[in-house]
């Protein structure tokens, strides 16, 4: 068995409200078409204290969810590979600070994936708690 069929994949769940699937964009070196994932993470997701709600990844799939209906999406993740979720810092007016590089500066917090599954978990919870509505599964 290969290094990469011994990984296993965390799987996290998020409203489709949250997912933009299949962006387009032009791949600089090879001029080719090509298509990319977008994942927003929720307010009041806490990792380490920080609440990351607003941060960004690109995972490279996106499935329907099998467990949670059609209004939710299925992102597997490898367990052991850090996720950077990134988040274009602002100015005090709210514009996106451009670095000399010209391209937008970007915090970066770097997570596991089972650290953004639990904090999702958590999220919700709170949520639901908060609403007095029950946490069906997260």
């Amino acid at each position: 068995m290969t290094d990469d069929a011994k990984r296993k994949n965390v799987y996290l769940s998020f409203h489709k409200n949250f997912v933009r699937e299949a962006i387009p964009y032009t791949d600089r070196q090879t001029g080719e078409q090509r298509t990319f994932n977008q994942v927003t993470i929720p307010r009041g997701t806490v990792i380490d204290g920080r609440d990351v709600g607003g941060y960004e990844f690109s995972p490279l799939y996106v499935n329907s969810s099998r467990f949670k209906g059609p209004d939710w999406r299925d992102v597997p993740l490898i367990a052991d590979k850090e996720v950077w979720l990134q988040k274009s810092v602002l100015d005090p007016d709210g514009k996106p600070v451009i670095g000399e590089d010209g391209r937008r500066l970007k915090d970066t917090v770097k997570a596991m994936p089972q650290q953004i599954k639990d904090a999702l978990t958590e999220s919700r919870r709170a949520w639901a708690e908060a609403h007095g509505l029950p946490l069906i599964h997260s």
